[in-house]
């Protein structure tokens, strides 16, 4: 038995399956998605909620902070 010789063409081959079995899942998952509205808004909440994370760890990064209720710099408490 010889063993499989191992081309940039197989390996292309293979990746293209890979890639083209990965997007038929990914759109039936996206159709059952949108196609049922028990699933759809609780999906968009989700996304919605990682989004303002994200965006808030980014702006945190850049060094923003928040202020207080009061308008000014929060204050360390002394004990």
């Amino acid at each position: 038995m010889e063993p499989a010789t191992v081309t940039i063409a197989n390996v292309l081959t293979a990746m293209t399956t890979v890639l083209q079995s990965f997007y038929s899942m990914f759109s039936n998952v996206i159709t059952t998605i949108t196609g049922n509205a028990l699933l759809y808004v609780p999906v968009l909440f989700g996304l919605l909620f990682a989004l303002i994370t994200v965006a808030i760890s980014v702006v945190r990064k850049l060094g923003v902070r928040g202020v207080s209720a009061a308008g000014g710099r929060r204050k360390r408490r002394r004990f």
